[in-house]
């Protein structure tokens, strides 16, 4: 962010704009690491050997006056939020799937004044039997959890307060650029948060997976580009485990089964493909 040519900086030009900054770090383009400006004790920052240009800086705050100085308002904050004992979404289970959300904001009208209703559908456009609804008043979010079920359309339906989620910490990171080790990951990925553990599969095969230690963490970097060694990686949640073919069950896609020879999945014979019909 600093791109004016200058042969140094003062760390009370970075403390203008970030008030906890204690120093700046730049990514390197040779090795991709990051690595910390010098700075002296007067607080004057020596640019890197390539200059100030075409170069991003990071900010490197000091943590814990951070917290000291944001502690009062975050405070302020949480007993904001204790006092005012937000509810947000109700979700409704086991609705009609005749049901329209028209049919759910009626229902919940005599109780008081709705701020939105939703029912999930599927891609075909028809209810997949559950749905959300909120209100601008939680005295009212309050006095409809006073009932667990409901009545909506002619069917009896659960009301409550959906479960929240934790985070996905895991991630799959793929495309690695050839020799990247642990070392590598750690410190490009711990710029985000703590990482809790990193795992490169053997024989190296080009990907591998990071755990954050936070959640949130996770979140944030699924949300950037990210490059290692001016290489484009690719981060996304790790796949789900593929369900386990029975033995001797034909496989079927959109499209129906797939002709195609090949192994059985619990057998080392081979089997042939499907004859066609001429």
């Amino acid at each position: 962010w600093y791109q004016r040519r200058v042969r140094a900086c003062n760390l009370k030009v970075v403390q203008s704009q970030f008030a906890s900054a204690v120093g700046l770090r730049f990514r390197a383009p040779d090795t991709g690491r990051m690595r910390a400006l010098r700075m002296d004790d007067s607080g004057k920052i020596y640019p890197p050997p390539q200059g100030w240009d075409n170069l991003t800086f990071i900010v490197v705050v000091d943590k814990k006056r951070t917290r000291d100085e944001d502690g009062s308002e975050k405070l302020e904050n949480e007993n904001k939020k204790s006092s005012s004992d937000k509810i947000g979404d109700l979700i409704i289970l086991g609705l009609s799937y005749k049901a329209t959300e028209n049919d759910v904001r009626d229902y919940f009208k005599s109780f008081g004044e709705v701020k939105s209703c939703e029912i999930k559908k599927d891609y075909g456009g028809n209810s997949r039997g559950f749905g959300f609804v909120s209100f601008v008043s939680d005295d009212v979010a309050k006095q409809v959890l006073t009932d667990t079920y409901h009545t909506i359309s002619g069917r009896k339906c659960e009301v409550r307060i959906p479960k929240r989620t934790e985070p996905e910490r895991k991630l799959f990171v793929g495309r690695l650029p050839r020799g990247t080790d642990e070392k590598d990951l750690s410190d490009y990925f711990s710029t985000y948060g703590a990482l809790a553990d990193v795992y490169i599969p053997k024989p190296h095969r080009g990907f591998a997976f990071i755990t954050f230690e936070k959640g949130e963490d996770a979140e944030i970097v699924l949300k950037q580009k990210h490059f290692l060694k001016d290489v484009p990686i690719n981060v996304t949640l790790p796949d789900p485990p593929a369900k386990k073919q029975k033995f001797g069950e034909p496989e079927y896609g959109d499209r129906g089964m797939k002709p195609f020879g090949g192994y059985r999945q619990e057998s080392s014979s081979y089997y042939p493909p499907f004859p066609h019909r001429m």
